[in-house]
């Protein structure tokens, strides 16, 4: 009797065990950011920055874009992919620029678009012969910071969808950051209005918004498709454009190959600056060191003879 009670009970103790092991494990699946468990993921830094600011320390954020890779030639690997593949929820710019974070997301994931919050412009420089040719979307409005104060608080609002027990810290952290961010926006304005040519010349169309925000204009840019050598047709317009305004520099980006923009400067006897559209390396570690440098840049440019 005591042999059979002994092994009663010890088929009791197990049991309850499992069953307990089993409920510990739901329950953190429920409520995974009580240990650090939830998870953003981002495609590129300036949003990994932004997400970071709203969703604070409880909240991990990866970032799937590798610093100092073009989002235009980027093809992920199967170490970027598993990245996506525990996100709780995903943020990407959309507009065909990172499509690749579709694919690699779980399904349980939310996907959030941030460009279905966004007026979209045309990109006007991808175009070709055909006059029926639709121009593309230009998807580079996260370098507006207008644009990216309003979509702070969308990020804010899908975060709070994900993992409604934090909804007050971003709210919270959101408005914060927003005025963070306005004031920066409103600081940088100021100090571009003293500029007497408001022109740039750009190395692919990725600075509309950015010109639209700080009242700059987008004379030209030196490919007219991202990661494509441009005709040499297509470099004496841009040629055209140096001359008839007066400008002494153009603008390469970190991310892209350089070799066709060197031969157009010397030519021209013009400066070569470079404008960062994604940062994340030293003086560019957040969004708006990132936009503090760009600004910087432009001012350089405009002020050296």
């Amino acid at each position: 009797m005591n042999n059979k009670l002994k092994v009663v009970t010890l088929v009791v103790f197990f049991a309850l065990l499992t069953w307990g092991v089993f409920l510990l494990a739901g329950y953190n699946q429920q409520a995974p950011n009580n240990d650090g468990d939830f998870t953003v993921a981002v495609s590129i830094f300036p949003l990994q920055d932004i997400v970071k600011n709203i969703a604070g320390e409880s909240s991990q954020v990866v970032q799937v874009l590798p610093t100092g890779v073009s989002p235009h030639t980027y093809e992920p690997t199967i170490q970027d992919k598993s990245m996506l593949e525990n996100a709780d929820i995903v943020f990407y710019i959309g507009g065909g620029l990172d499509n690749w974070m579709i694919e690699g997301a779980s399904e349980e994931a939310r996907l959030v678009d941030l460009s279905k919050y966004v007026n979209i412009e045309e990109d006007h420089d991808q175009e070709d012969d055909d006059a029926n040719h639709e121009h593309e979307e230009d998807p580079h409005y996260w370098l507006s910071m207008s644009i990216m104060e309003e979509l702070s608080k969308i990020i804010a609002d899908e975060l709070g969808v994900a993992n409604p027990q934090n909804i007050e810290v971003y709210e919270q952290n959101s408005v914060s950051y927003i005025e963070e961010l306005k004031a920066s926006r409103e600081d940088l304005a100021a100090q571009l209005e003293s500029l007497v040519n408001k022109k740039i010349i750009t190395f692919h169309g990725g600075f509309d918004y950015f010109a639209d925000d700080f009242g700059l204009e987008v004379a030209a840019t030196i490919e007219e498709f991202p990661g494509k050598e441009p005709s040499p047709a297509y470099l004496s317009e841009v040629a055209s454009v140096i001359e008839q305004n007066n400008l002494n520099a153009i603008f390469k980006e970190p991310q892209l190959s350089d070799s066709i923009i060197t031969p157009l400067a010397q030519d021209y006897g013009i400066e070569v600056y470079t404008l960062d559209p994604l940062g994340g390396v030293e003086d560019r570690l957040t969004y708006i060191e990132l936009m503090e440098y760009n600004v910087r840049t432009i001012i350089t440019a405009n002020t050296t003879q």
